[in-house]
């Protein structure tokens, strides 16, 4: 191996060590870490930590088990003496009753029980399994019934009030566009939640009435909601691998929970959104107010083997937050609901910086990511190019790009292999120690003359790595491969399979 090679290579080394130096977390990050760790350890011994989702039967759980079991002699009498279309109708109300929104983007089902968001499906995107078997269902399923959970809790006065079970009449508009459910706890005390859904796009307006609650007044209105998405992609475990809950802090900026444990975490300071992410797909909760930290936790939980959610859903995601107090007549809270696709161009035209939940990188690869690869490759798709053709394309332009400091390292590799015998010349001219300056002196002559530099080969290297590095996270982030096809390969989004067996092979 000669001086030159030797050389760049030290340099590149010393360029990796000063990246991952860059990356690695700083010390207050490190002492998070290890106190979030050691909560973990403790948790199920501390009142106040957020315990793990309850298991599916639990989640998904219909109250009438519950009801006959508090049920009074006389309830339960009169419920065994009732007709079979009398049981029904009970049964029905207990359930609660289903409603139907729907725009363009969106199917959203919601449930009079809780008067909660039971079940959210995406016109115009296909699962896998649909797509691969060319079904004619067009509808993406983020999540069923049973899947997601939300609850408003407050104290009024001594009692604790909580949504969870409650059932609410129902109220729909003419349009169909939005739905109230309105739930009277006595003749002037209410508790009202209002759904509105635009024609288009992918939010949902949702606002929260609390009226008649002057017991209440000051006490810290909580909102718990518990999500487990479902399966969309080819390979659930690579779905798994970029999923998890993130959040916005109002002064920090974006942070999330860990993709590949289970994590959680006290909020450090106020929120202005939670998103549960998946590898394609999200969900975002957005308050016209920030959330309070005090209070508020956030968790993403992986499931066990042996889950009957295992093979079907992706993480359950967990948030307890404190969005805010009791007025001293009525409370009026303001939120938005999202439930689209993570594609940049699509989360950047809701202006709330949620295109920061897609990993580009961090720091220079984002900004290259961001403000370059982004542009040109959403370019390439708009005059009409395929997705594998736009590839072709972009990777040509980088190439092309990235030719005059190719070049340059080129001719100064050149220029160093028509020196070697030169400088094997000077190394056996002054073969002392003692000689070492004298040597290093006529050595920087000869490349002065000649115009080569050691050098000159490695800091174009240096030039080249961060933007193929950041073009290395840019394909896995981007929405625009998923589901197409190019040649053999199926789906861009995903390894393409020379071939699938029944069984499993190590490393195949």
């Amino acid at each position: 191996m000669d001086k030159n090679t030797l050389t760049g290579l030290v340099l590149i080394g010393i360029l990796l060590t000063v990246f991952t130096f860059l990356n690695k977390p700083d010390e207050k990050e490190l002492k998070e870490k290890q106190k979030q760790e050691q909560l973990k350890n403790t948790s199920s011994k501390k009142n106040n930590a957020i315990t793990p989702p309850p298991p599916k039967d639990t989640l998904a759980r219909e109250p009438e088990n519950e009801a006959t079991k508090n049920a009074t002699p006389k309830e339960n009498n009169a419920s065994a003496n009732a007709t079979p279309e009398t049981k029904e109708k009970n049964t029905q109300a207990k359930k609660g009753t289903k409603s139907t929104i729907e725009n363009e983007n969106l199917i959203i089902e919601l449930n009079s029980k809780g008067g909660i968001i039971s079940a959210v499906y995406l016109k115009k995107y296909k699962s896998y399994t649909d797509f691969i078997s060319n079904s004619k269902n067009n509808k993406l399923c983020l999540f069923k019934e049973g899947d997601n959970i939300s609850d408003i809790v407050f104290k009024d006065g001594n009692k604790d009030l909580s949504t969870k079970n409650l059932i609410f009449n129902v109220q729909k508009n003419k349009d169909g566009s939005s739905i109230t459910f309105i739930h009277e706890v006595s003749s002037n005390k209410f508790i009202k939640q209002i759904y509105s859904l635009p024609k288009k796009g992918f939010e949902i307006d949702y606002d929260i009435n609390i009226e008649g609650f002057e017991n209440a007044k000051g006490n810290t209105i909580k909102y718990n909601w518990a999500c487990n998405l479902r399966k969309t992609e080819r390979l659930l475990e690579e779905q798994r691998r970029v999923s998890t809950v993130g959040f916005e802090y109002k002064e920090d900026g974006f942070d999330y929970l860990s993709e590949t444990s289970d994590d959680d975490t006290d909020a450090e300071e106020d929120i202005n959104w939670i998103n549960y992410k998946q590898s394609y797909f999200s969900s975002f909760l957005r308050p016209s107010t920030p959330i309070s930290k005090t209070g508020t936790k956030l968790a993403i939980r992986n499931y066990a083997e042996n889950d009957p959610r295992y093979k079907t859903h992706v993480k359950s995601y967990i948030s307890s937050l404190n969005i805010g107090k009791i007025g001293a007549t009525n409370t009026n809270l303001k939120f938005k609901w999202y439930f689209g696709p993570n594609d940049y161009d699509v989360l950047s035209s809701v202006d709330n910086n949620y295109e920061d939940i897609l990993n580009f990188g961090p720091g220079l690869f984002r900004w290259i990511n961001e403000y370059a690869i982004q542009p040109i490759f959403t370019f390439l798709m708009k005059i009409g190019l395929s997705v594998g053709i736009s590839i072709l394309f972009l990777t040509i332009i980088l190439k092309l790009f990235l030719m005059p400091v190719q070049w340059k390292m080129f001719t100064s590799s050149v220029k160093m292999k028509i020196l070697k015998p030169e400088i094997e010349e000077l190394n056996k001219k002054y073969p002392n120690k003692e000689d070492a300056m004298k040597k290093q002196m006529d050595m920087m002559n000869l490349y002065r003359d000649s115009g080569a530099s050691p050098l000159s080969g490695c800091v174009p290297m240096l030039i080249q790595m961060p933007i193929l590095l950041a073009v290395f996270k840019f394909f896995p982030t981007s929405f625009i491969l998923r589901q197409k096809s190019f040649l053999w390969a199926e789906d861009l989004s995903s390894f393409d399979s020379i071939l699938d067996l029944s069984f499993s092979i190590p490393l195949y």
